[in-house]
């Protein structure tokens, strides 16, 4: 049934009917997606059947062939990068201000060249009709991992991990480890972003976070300052989809610490943190012609001694007790 909308500059038209007519032309367009789905189009493909489009990936990392593919990358990676074909690498990470526990803990890793994974049936087929896998790009491997699992192998001993990943991106290196390659980052085909990162749970609930924009910066902040502020990224500047376990996250925060890129992209990630919560949302400023956290790292600038300038700047009492500033 049409009816006329009135309003104070024109009439419109709008349409209304009963909910379960109103979403059945809808239902019937919308494409099947999941696991199933993707593997029904694959094997379709594979016996000539003729398919309308390639099928997108859907919660690939509860599919245990996924996870297993994963891992074996992970693991390799890790490998590689405590042997002497990883040094370079390893002191690339170094570099920029990384120890090597941290390092560990997190499970960073190196693919010292690309490579195709075999077909999996929960990535379906992509262009050109071709089963796909995983699509490894040279450079550091960045496991994301799953809320409610872990890290490390060794504590699997007193639970069980369940899919242990939810994704894991790689910064892509050049062979001299010079200037960087375009694009910077390249995800694993079916990685789920919008958690956070390194945890993706809150390990401090009701003491502020300091949102980074990326991995590196995050792991940094975590290693200097996680002991006073819950260290997190939720993806780069472009990243705007989070999951119920990141906004948990940043509910059990009272306040936001925006310590994100100073460009354009930075502004940006910022904005689109800033609309979810104003009021709980912080700008941090660092010295001039500092970028991120890995630079005011490299500037010989004290990452603990800078936060509690911020500390001060906002009229905070330091939590670590000492000497008022």
């Amino acid at each position: 049934m049409l009816q006329v909308r009135r309003t104070g500059r024109r009439d419109r038209l709008s349409r209304r009917s009963r909910p379960d007519q109103a979403n059945r032309g809808r239902a019937e367009a919308r494409p099947e997606r999941g696991p199933e789905a993707a593997r029904a189009s694959r094997h379709a493909v594979a016996s000539g059947a003729p398919r309308k489009k390639y099928a997108r990936p859907y919660a690939a990392w509860a599919d245990a062939e996924w996870q297993a593919a994963v891992d074996r990358v992970v693991c390799d990676a890790e490998a590689c990068l405590w042997s002497r074909a990883g040094r370079p690498a390893l002191d690339w990470l170094r570099a920029r201000g990384l120890d090597d526990a941290t390092i560990q803990r997190f499970r960073l890793g190196f693919n010292p060249e690309d490579f195709n994974s075999d077909p999996l049936d929960v990535l379906g087929v992509g262009k050109g009709n071709r089963p796909r896998g995983l699509w490894v790009r040279r450079g550091v491997v960045i496991p994301w991992v799953r809320p409610g699992s872990w890290y490390s192998v060794a504590d699997d001993a007193f639970d069980d991990p369940g899919p242990r990943w939810v994704g894991a991106n790689v910064r892509r290196l050049a062979d001299d480890f010079g200037a960087p390659v375009k694009p910077k980052y390249l995800a694993f085909a079916g990685s789920e972003r919008g958690h956070g990162y390194p945890w993706p749970e809150c390990s401090a609930p009701g003491v502020p976070a300091l949102v980074c924009e990326g991995e590196f910066d995050a792991l940094l902040g975590w290693q200097k300052v996680g002991h006073v502020v819950n260290v997190v990224t939720f993806g780069g500047a472009g990243q705007n989809v989070m999951h119920d376990d990141a906004r948990a996250f940043l509910a059990a925060c009272p306040d936001w610490l925006l310590m994100v890129d100073h460009d354009d992209e930075g502004d940006k990630a910022a904005r689109t943190i800033i609309r979810r919560a104003p009021h709980r949302c912080r700008r941090l400023y660092p010295h001039s012609g500092v970028k991120d956290l890995t630079d005011l790292h490299k500037s010989g600038v004290s990452i603990l001694d800078w936060l509690r300038s911020e500390w001060d700047r906002f009229g905070w009492p330091w939590p670590l007790g000492g000497p008022p500033r």
